[in-house]
């Protein structure tokens, strides 16, 4: 047996589902509607060159956020993302109740909240399970200061 058991494994594969659908599929897909309408739409470089910086943000966010709390079972960064994606989904909502939103992205909003809480979700259940490996880590490192005590007394 290795370090997780299959429910742990199974909560972290759901988590990088989730992580992936939401930090890096869902960027790209809105950078092609967004691409698609600016033939319709008159829309400045300044704008294009913004929404750019933040798929690219999304980008490393999700790497770091991996490495972060998926190979290494940490809570820390997991939960600073959870309430800096709130922080999102507000402004998401905000945005799909304003007047001049065009329908089609208001419903390409109401998607993204969708995904924005399966990632909710599996994040929950990825710090419960993250909890619960790094205390048996740290049973396993005990152990095995205490046999190496053992064994430098004798």
């Amino acid at each position: 047996m290795g370090i997780y058991t299959d429910e742990e494994q199974v909560v972290r594969k759901n988590w990088l589902r989730a992580s992936i659908a939401n930090y890096v599929i869902s960027p790209f897909v809105w950078l092609l509607i967004v691409l698609s309408w600016t033939s319709f739409m008159n829309l400045n470089d300044n704008g294009f060159a913004e929404f750019i910086g933040l798929c690219c943000g999304l980008l490393f966010t999700f790497f770091v956020l991996v490495r972060c709390a998926y190979s290494k079972p940490g809570n820390k960064y997991l939960i600073v993302s959870m309430f800096g994606n709130a922080v999102g989904a507000f402004s998401l909502v905000k945005f799909m109740f304003a007047s001049d939103t065009p329908g089609f992205f208001a419903l390409m909003s109401f998607a993204e909240l969708g995904l924005l809480g399966w990632w909710f979700l599996a994040s929950k259940n990825l710090l419960k399970a993250n909890e619960a490996i790094t205390d048996r880590i740290k049973k396993i490192l005990s152990r095995k200061k205490v046999t190496k005590k053992r064994i430098s007394k004798e």
